[in-house]
């Protein structure tokens, strides 16, 4: 794919090699263009993630495919081939480059550790951890393997991620002031951008057995991958102070099963 990337400041030209082998190009107004082609989505997450990782502000960004050739081109149209069978080829060529950037991205993170994952760099950069699961929630799980593929049973014991995910909280010793009631009039915009929803929150228990205490707060997700993303997101990770500041408590993330899930799966 041919790569046209506009960045904020003169980059050095000795990191063109770098960069791809991309060409670092200097314009008049103080930016830098990176021009060339790149092998796959992979390089090209690549490039990206240098920028980020380095504080250089991206300005814009243009792709267009290499110039087809006899050994890249796909079939031509011989007046058998219908709509449908034009689609299956796209959404192969989609399955085949998000599986390739999708291992690019596991072999990145495969020796970061745990503390380096979650160190906080300086300015406006995420996380290793929020990155890793923002790039991940980003992917179409429609394009991945076929859900007829899956076991039935493997989102009650292994945590399918695209079946729903809980965040399940239970709180107590709530401080009433002004650092909850900023974190309540904020946490539905975190919540917004990864479909999450509140199914209880707080309200009047009936103990049944033991000693209960505390509020409980459940808040559902789509799949494992979004509630992830969702508690390393930047606008979560800001308010979340304001909580731990004023609340006891623990929290967990939880999937669903399936819908012909028996109580005997969890004994496989």
């Amino acid at each position: 794919m041919h790569i046209q990337i506009s960045v904020k400041g003169h980059l050095a030209l000795r990191w063109q090699e770098w960069f791809e082998g991309l060409q670092i190009t200097h314009l008049e107004n103080g930016t830098s263009l990176l021009t060339g082609t790149l092998q796959d989505q992979a390089a090209l997450y690549g490039v990206l993630w240098k920028l980020r990782d380095q504080g250089i502000v991206l300005l814009a960004f243009m792709s267009s495919p290499v110039e087809q050739t006899k050994e890249n081109r796909w079939p031509r149209n011989t007046g058998h081939a219908t709509r449908k069978d034009t689609l299956m080829q796209a959404i192969t060529l989609l399955r085949e480059q998000i599986q390739q950037a999708h291992a690019f991205l596991q072999a990145t993170v495969e020796d970061v550790t745990n503390e380096q994952a979650h160190w906080p760099p300086m300015g406006t950069a995420n996380p290793i951890s929020a990155t890793y699961v923002h790039a991940i929630a980003s992917e179409d799980k429609e394009y991945r393997e076929p859900k007829a593929t899956r076991s039935s049973t493997s989102g009650a014991c292994k945590g399918d991620k695209s079946m729903a995910t809980y965040a399940v909280a239970r709180l107590w010793d709530v401080v009433s002031g002004p650092s909850i009631v900023q974190y309540l009039e904020g946490i539905d915009a975190t919540l917004a951008p990864f479909q999450g929803r509140f199914l209880v929150h707080g309200g009047e228990i009936e103990k049944l057995e033991g000693d209960w205490t505390g509020d409980l707060i459940i808040i559902e997700f789509p799949d494992r991958q979004r509630a992830q993303a969702w508690y390393a997101s930047e606008a979560y990770q800001k308010l979340l102070p304001l909580r731990l500041s004023s609340a006891k408590g623990e929290a967990i993330l939880i999937d669903t099963v399936s819908g012909d899930h028996k109580a005997t799966d969890v004994l496989k």
